[in-house]
């Protein structure tokens, strides 16, 4: 596995986890549970910053 392959699986990992939380994070509202809402909206909104929600990776170089 390449750098780039690591980083890209890594990154979907990321955003797997992201879901998760969210969708968990909507459970335990569902139940009257917030006491972790703003830890965890802050941490989705800084995902996105680093991971950008439409990023692409760049496209390799010609003639490799």
């Amino acid at each position: 596995m390449t750098n780039l392959q690591m980083i890209e699986t890594l990154c979907g990992l990321c955003e797997e986890q992201s879901r998760l939380i969210r969708a968990m994070a909507l459970r335990l509202g569902e139940l009257g549970d917030t006491a972790l809402r703003d830890e965890i909206r802050k941490a989705d909104e800084r995902y996105r910053q680093i991971v950008g929600s439409d990023e692409q990776p760049d496209a390799p170089p010609r003639g490799r």
